[in-house]
């Protein structure tokens, strides 16, 4: 996980990673991602 000590969002965190390393597309992590993440706005 990197440099990215926080506590109770490692799940979000490898996902973050994964997706700027190139592994996950942009559009997984819009409609499934955590939430603020602008999914509501996308699906408008």
């Amino acid at each position: 996980m990197g440099n990215w000590g926080i506590i109770g969002h490692e799940r979000e965190i490898k996902g973050i990673e994964a997706f700027l390393s190139g592994t996950w597309h942009p559009h997984a992590f819009l409609l499934v991602g955590p939430p603020q993440v602008g999914k509501g706005t996308l699906a408008r």
